[in-house]
C-alpha cells in the first residue's frame, strides 16, 4: 500500500517555483544573444582588425551560467541601492515634511558654511548606523550590549528567494530598467536628435553657444558667488518636488495647452 504523500511545502507551490525560475526565465532573450555573440567571436577572422586589448582586458568572456549566477545574485544584493534610493524620494518628494524640513535647513547650512561638506561623510555614517541599529535590534539593546544580539534582522543578510524582500528587489529592478529606457528614450528624442548634427544649423548654434558660454563662464566663474548658487539651487530641488508646487505646475500646464492648441488649430484653418 503506497505511503501517503507528504504536505507540499510553500516554497515548492506553483508560486514559489515561478518566483524561484524568474531570474533564469528573464535571462532567456540574453541566452540567445549570447550564443550569437559567441559565435561572432569565433568566427573572428585573424586577417581583421584585432579588437582593443585594453577594452578585452581581465574582463570574463560571456558566458550564460557567469550571467545568470551575477543576475540571481545581483536581485538578492540590490536591496540597499533601493533602500537608498527610497530613501532620497521621500525627502524630496515630502512624504514626511518634518524630515524633509531638516534637510532643506541643512543643505541651507552647508551652502553658506561650504567648508562643512568635510562632515558628510561622517553624517552618512551615523545615520547608516542608526538604521542599522534600529533594524538589528527593533526592541532595544538593553543595558548590555551582547544582550539578544539577534533580536532582529541583520543587514548582511540576503533575502530567500521567493520571499517578499526577493521580490520587491526583482519589482525595483523591472521598474528601474523601464525608467532608464523611458529616460534614454527622452533624452534621444528631445535632446541627442539637436547633438548628432541630424539638424547641422541647430547643432552648429548649439556648439557656437557651447565655446562662447564656456569663455564666457571661465571669466565670470570667479566673480559668482558660489555659496548663493548652492544654496538658491538646493533649496529649488525642495521647493519644485512640493506636492502644492507640483498640483500648481500640473494645473498650469493643463492650462496651457487647452489655451495653445485651439490658438494653433486656428492658425492652420486660416491658412
Amino acid at each position: 500500500m503506497p505511503e501517503p504523500s507528504s504536505p507540499r511545502k510553500s516554497s515548492d507551490s506553483p508560486a514559489g517555483k515561478l518566483l524561484r525560475n524568474a531570474p533564469i526565465d528573464l535571462l532567456g532573450g540574453i541566452l540567445v544573444n549570447s550564443i550569437i555573440s559567441t559565435k561572432s567571436i569565433s568566427d573572428f577572422s585573424p586577417t581583421s582588425q584585432p579588437p582593443n586589448k585594453n577594452a578585452m582586458r581581465e574582463k570574463p568572456a560571456l558566458s550564460v551560467p557567469i550571467t545568470t549566477l551575477n543576475f540571481k545574485n545581483f536581485v538578492s544584493k540590490c536591496g540597499p541601492i533601493f533602500a537608498a534610493q527610497e530613501a532620497v524620494e521621500e525627502i524630496f518628494g515630502w512624504h514626511n515634511p518634518s524630515k524633509t524640513m531638516a534637510c532643506a535647513c541643512m543643505w541651507a547650512w552647508l551652502s553658506l558654511n561650504p567648508v562643512y561638506f568635510i562632515l558628510l561623510p561622517n553624517f552618512a555614517l551615523i545615520w547608516i548606523l542608526l538604521s542599522t541599529h534600529t533594524q538589528r535590534y527593533p526592541n532595544g539593546m538593553g543595558d548590555d550590549l551582547g544582550v539578544d544580539p539577534a533580536s532582529g534582522k541583520h543587514v548582511s543578510d540576503d533575502p530567500v528567494e521567493g520571499s517578499p524582500d526577493y521580490v520587491a528587489n526583482l519589482q525595483n529592478i523591472q521598474n528601474m530598467m523601464g525608467d532608464v529606457t523611458a529616460g534614454i528614450d527622452f533624452v534621444k528624442q528631445n535632446v541627442l536628435v539637436y547633438l548628432d548634427w541630424s539638424h547641422p544649423q541647430y547643432s552648429l548654434t548649439i556648439l557656437h553657444a557651447a565655446v562662447i558660454s564656456s569663455i564666457g563662464l571661465a571669466l565670470l566663474g570667479p566673480l559668482l558667488p558660489w555659496r548663493l548658487v548652492l544654496l538658491i539651487g538646493g533649496e529649488a530641488m525642495f521647493i519644485l518636488n512640493h506636492p502644492w508646487v507640483q498640483l500648481s505646475c500640473n494645473l498650469l500646464h493643463q492650462l496651457i495647452v487647452t489655451v495653445i492648441t485651439p490658438s494653433r488649430s486656428g492658425i492652420v484653418e486660416v491658412w
